[in-house]
């Protein structure tokens, strides 16, 4: 295997009225077999907190009846994706998101585990 690449993307989404914007954050170790992603954005409800999750991001389908995504993801070669996550996960990576060592390292577990 190469080595993992490591991003980290800032963005910001606009709801479909144009009236709220939310910040996305994300970090992602990137492998040719398979992609991990911590992300965390403002919530809707409540603009001054946080929701988020870890996703991994997959060519081939991580389990039975597994459909990819409906849009095409920079995440995976050639762009389909099979995504499966946890918001739950997020409550673990939460207070590290300031810590990008720490986030990579959690990924990096995350990967092995696949």
């Amino acid at each position: 295997m190469t080595e993992p690449v490591f991003i980290h993307e800032k963005k910001t989404w606009h709801t479909e009225d144009g009236e709220y914007k939310r910040d996305r954050e994300s970090y992602v170790v990137l492998t040719p077999d398979c992609s991990v992603e911590a992300w965390r954005m403002s919530s809707l409800s409540a603009p001054y907190e946080r929701v988020g999750g870890v996703e991994v991001h997959s060519p081939t389908p991580l389990y039975e009846g597994h459909q990819p995504l409906d849009r095409p993801c920079s995440y995976v070669p050639g762009g389909i994706c099979y995504t499966d996550g946890s918001s739950l996960a997020f409550d673990y990576i939460e207070y590290a998101f300031d810590n990008p060592k720490s986030i990579y390292r959690y990924l990096l577990d995350r990967l092995e585990g696949q």
